[in-house]
């Protein structure tokens, strides 16, 4: 696997660990703070809360990146934040969660790819004007079209924003001419 694509996947985890890191570490924070960490909190936190929150960011992480083998280290990630704030908070009988997390995680991340390739099905070429990696079929077209003979003309952005600004201009100058 080539770096870049390395490096690339590895920015697309980024936010989403970091939405799982603030809330690992700032809840406890807070629910320290204001002297609402007893067992009942906890348990509420460690059951509900987290999971929840795995399962969605997970999701919504792999609902925007089509599915690759590296992407599996993302519930791995997820994991060894919850371990990092384990013995900060808890006690060594929460490593449990470790695992529970990364699962809720994996599961999360699958069932996004799975509705990411859903999307694809349902709106063709929609994570190619996202920028997404994933193709569909509009390259196949392209060489078809290529391929008979027909070439397709360079797209000349700075002449498109100046023939827009010129289209404006004109609009502009007849809206302000009042007739007769």
């Amino acid at each position: 696997m080539q770096k870049n694509t390395i490096k690339r996947t590895a920015l697309r985890m980024l936010p989403f660990l970091l939405v799982c890191l603030l809330v690992f570490f700032v809840v406890p924070i807070i629910s320290i703070a204001t002297d609402s960490f007893d067992t009942g909190f906890l348990m509420i936190m460690l059951l509900v809360f987290f999971p929840v929150i795995c399962f969605v960011v997970s999701s919504v992480y792999g609902f925007f990146n089509a599915f690759r083998a590296i992407q599996l280290l993302f519930p791995v990630f997820v994991g060894i934040l919850f371990l990092a704030t384990l013995f900060i908070f808890y006690n060594a009988t929460g490593l449990i969660y470790v695992a529970v997390y990364a699962s809720i995680s994996l599961v999360g991340m699958l069932l996004g790819n799975l509705a990411h390739f859903g999307a694809e099905k349902i709106w063709p070429g929609i994570w190619q004007e996202r920028g997404s990696d994933k193709t569909s079929g509009n390259e196949e077209k392209a060489e078809e079209t290529l391929s008979k003979g027909q070439e397709k003309k360079p797209v000349n952005k700075k002449a498109q924003r100046k023939a827009r600004k010129k289209a404006l201009k004109n609009a502009m100058r007849n809206s302000e001419k009042k007739p007769g």
